[in-house]
């Protein structure tokens, strides 16, 4: 299933931006503005909301050590409707 994430404001460990994020088979695929969705493609309005691409938890201190490893890890990409 397709997925399109609209209007959000994307933060990456490097940048922050304003654009669509679209995600299929559980990977984002593409980022952009103004990103097209065909027929059968969920789309959330994230207006306002800002989307952290493969975090779960935004408080998550990614490059800090723990325990002789690190706290990173891959995650599929999914956004809280709260």
């Amino acid at each position: 299933m397709a997925l399109l994430i609209r209007n959000g404001e994307i933060v990456t460990v490097g940048s922050r931006a304003r654009a669509d994020i679209f995600v299929e088979n559980e990977t984002v695929t593409r980022v952009g503005r103004n990103l097209e969705a065909s027929a059968g493609v969920e789309v959330i309005d994230a207006t306002g909301k800002l989307v952290f691409p493969g975090f779960i938890d935004p408080h998550v201190h990614i490059y800090l050590p723990f325990m002789a490893t690190f706290a990173r890890t891959r995650m599929k990409p999914r956004v809280s409707q709260r």
